[in-house]
């Protein structure tokens, strides 16, 4: 859940979420 929410903000970290997460 705290990688959608962090996905939604920046929208473009979610590339990046999947690897620092």
């Amino acid at each position: 859940m705290v990688k959608i929410t962090k996905s939604l903000q920046t929208g473009k970290s979610m590339d990046r979420s999947d690897n620092v997460s």
